[in-house]
């Protein structure tokens, strides 16, 4: 068999695709700066140059071509272990915050059979390449602002959704909202940081030659996102503990703390594909081709802020 055409075809393929696009990606959203994506131990240590390889399981997420070449059943478990450490600085006051967690990363199966005198392989693959836990917390004392001037202007036009004059910290006074609150508080914060990202694909992979393979694999990812902040005011210097002479109609304000919530919950889904061809030459090379179009991401985000003030 004369593959010299081949040959040709293949590495004319690879100079034209020499070039990636860059686009935002799923990890942009969830605001995580590193992933994890390794889908087995041989990928992990191979990276990249797994996808020419690319015949055991975790083939189905990056070459499913590959899977044609499967011998033997196969079972596949990984566990990940985070170790996470944040250091805030805030007013001269630095805090730190420390967390692990060991959990399972991926689990997948794969099995070769025939379809009639060609080789076959398919695999299932359940991935979970990135959890996000994340606690960090900040605290000092402020002599020159507060929270409260900040929110004076947030929904000022409809008072029934200004927080501030919904817990009796803030007034009207001329028409406008008002409140002896703007400096000297011990401020306080706590922020939690949670989510991550999967996904589940099924690859198949058949030889429809000696030398050739194509493959295919479909599958959904998903991802999460929660973000959670408790920020507190205190009054220890007693400066707006006491009776309010600023001639607003609530005078005597007595305000010992203000705490003010923050939620933002953030899903991601989305289903893809990929289409896959390899090409051996005997037993020293293999040249392959991956296609996947661009994800297309359905995006769901709740964000909520409430406040508590207490006298």
């Amino acid at each position: 068999m004369n593959r010299l055409p081949m040959c040709i075809a293949l590495v004319g393929t690879i100079v034209l695709c020499h070039y990636s696009l860059h686009a935002q990606t799923l990890d942009d959203m969830l605001r995580i700066s590193s992933t994890n994506s390794i889908t087995g131990a041989r990928g992990g240590a191979l990276g990249t140059g797994f996808m020419g390889l690319a015949d055991d399981a975790s083939a189905a997420e990056l070459n499913p071509a590959g899977l044609s070449l499967l011998k033997h059943h196969e079972v596949n478990l990984g566990l990940g272990m985070y170790r996470r450490t944040s250091d805030a600085s805030y007013l001269g006051t630095t805090e730190s915050n420390s967390d692990h967690e060991v959990m399972p990363s991926y689990l997948s199966y794969a099995s070769p059979f025939r379809m009639g005198r060609h080789n076959a392989g398919y695999s299932l693959l359940l991935n979970y390449d990135e959890s996000l836990r994340s606690t960090y917390s900040f605290g000092g004392f402020n002599p020159l602002s507060s929270i409260v001037p900040s929110m004076l202007t947030d929904n000022s036009d409809v008072l029934t959704d200004n927080l501030l004059y919904q817990t009796y910290v803030a007034d009207t006074l001329g028409g406008l909202l008002y409140s002896p609150v703007v400096d000297s508080m011990q401020q306080h914060g706590i922020v939690t940081q949670t989510g991550g990202r999967g996904s589940f694909v099924l690859g198949l992979g058949f030889d429809i030659s000696p030398d050739i393979s194509i493959g295919l694999s479909a599958g959904s990812r998903w991802s999460d996102f929660s973000y959670a902040r408790a920020y507190t005011e205190t009054d220890v210097a007693n400066k707006y503990n006491s009776y309010d002479t600023t001639g607003i109609p609530r005078k005597n304000i007595d305000l010992q703390s203000l705490t003010v919530t923050d939620h933002l919950h953030q899903t991601a889904s989305a289903f893809f594909f990929r289409f896959s061809v390899m090409g051996r030459l005997d037993d020293w090379g293999r040249l392959s081709f991956s296609f996947a179009p661009p994800l297309s991401y359905t995006v769901h985000e709740d964000y909520s802020r409430s406040a508590t003030a207490v006298y």
